[in-house]
């Protein structure tokens, strides 16, 4: 039902899951017409049909509706917690409908193809927003009702499809004793900009002291984050630029 980018991050890369996570996602997703379901895709249990065959420029201006920030009901079927559970857990249990709604960002939406009951449209969007969720808006503002029934993110933050590994590529890797080729220096991935400092600063960072004009970078814009690196190319810290004194906002280096 879905696939695509999906970064890993290993070892000390999981100090940045989040930074990696935060960043924006694109996705192409197909949609069939006519029938909605408890999971908002078609894997789930048949909730209600409609004989509505919408145009298409109607399913291209809803779609063009969604640009911006709006409130989207949650799946049932899907991790956000409620009461300290997930919702996919109480939904299993019979006890969730809906997981609520929630307030996504749509950066743009462009409508793929389109021939009812099937079509597809791409997605650029920020991080808590639920491609399922749209297609159920989709179908409930048409009034033909919709559901899910393929996805692929093609893109997480800088990373994009077409520097993706499948798993067979991993395993193939792996047989041949290269799996590391397959690994990425986690700063080469992180959106920061990067600061080297010597040894001597770096035993000062690593106890939290940061010298007034420790490092010079002159790219930064006030209050932007960005990476402090030894000149052995390891990451000791994420730093705020609050000139003439950085401020240290976490310190990975022991």
């Amino acid at each position: 039902m879905a696939e695509g980018v999906l970064p890993i991050c290993l070892g000390f890369a999981t100090r940045f899951a989040g930074y990696l996570a935060a960043g924006v996602k694109e996705y192409t997703a197909d949609f069939l017409l006519g029938k909605s379901y408890n999971t908002f895709d078609i894997t789930g249990t048949p909730m209600a049909q409609s004989g509505v065959k919408p145009t298409y420029s109607r399913i291209e201006e809803i779609l063009n509706s969604f640009v911006g920030e709006r409130p989207f009901i949650v799946p049932a079927f899907s991790a956000k917690k409620i009461d300290g559970k997930r919702a996919y857990a109480l939904a299993r249990e019979g006890k969730l409908e809906d997981a609520g709604a929630a307030v996504m960002r749509i950066y743009s939406v462009k409508l793929l193809k389109y021939q009812y009951p099937a079509g597809s449209f791409s997605v650029t969007c920020a991080k808590g927003t639920y491609v399922r969720s749209l297609i159920n808006a989709l179908g409930k503002e048409s009034g033909a009702e919709a559901a899910m029934s393929g996805l692929v993110r093609t893109r997480s933050g800088e990373f994009t499809l077409e520097s993706v590994h499948r798993f067979a590529d991993l395993e193939k890797l792996k047989e041949e004793g290269r799996l590391r080729d397959a690994v990425i220096a986690v700063d080469s991935a992180l959106p920061f900009k990067k600061g080297v400092v010597s040894d001597l600063e770096r035993a000062k960072i690593v106890h939290g002291a940061v010298p007034k004009g420790y490092i010079d970078l002159p790219q930064l814009s006030r209050d932007e984050e960005y990476l402090i690196m030894d000149e052995g190319g390891n990451i000791l810290a994420l730093a705020i630029n609050s000139a003439p004194y950085a401020r240290l906002k976490k310190v990975f280096a022991k």
